[in-house]
């Protein structure tokens, strides 16, 4: 008979982005970037995505698998990743909302259009 791990599951937070809930599942159920990775079967995907690295995009197969392990709709994973460009570099804050409501928006991350 083989033991099937559970985890600690933790609810997204409205607009955050992947790579702060991914910090915020790891944390919670004390695993490591490798770690998570390997349950997965994302490997190095994790470390991208909480690195804001998101080339090549997330596939529908990644996602699917990150759902199973983290307990979160693939619609609700879709709405955690940038939909538009974005800086990778400095990772953003905005520190009135964050001192509000202490966890990373996506929407932060976005490159602001000139013209």
């Amino acid at each position: 008979m083989e033991i099937q791990p559970w985890w600690f599951t933790i609810e997204p937070y409205e607009g955050e982005s992947i790579s702060h809930f991914l910090g915020r599942f790891r944390r919670e159920n004390e695993l490591t970037l490798s770690g998570l990775g390997k349950i997965a079967e994302l490997y190095g995907a994790i470390a991208r995505w909480e690195n804001f690295r998101f080339n090549p995009s997330p596939s529908s197969e990644q996602l699917e698998k990150l759902g199973k392990i983290v307990q979160v709709e693939m619609a609700t994973l879709q709405t955690m990743f940038p939909s538009a460009p974005m800086k990778m570099t400095p990772i953003r804050l905005c520190s009135a909302c964050y001192s509000e409501k202490p966890y990373h928006r996506m929407e932060w991350q976005y490159k602001e259009i000139y013209k």
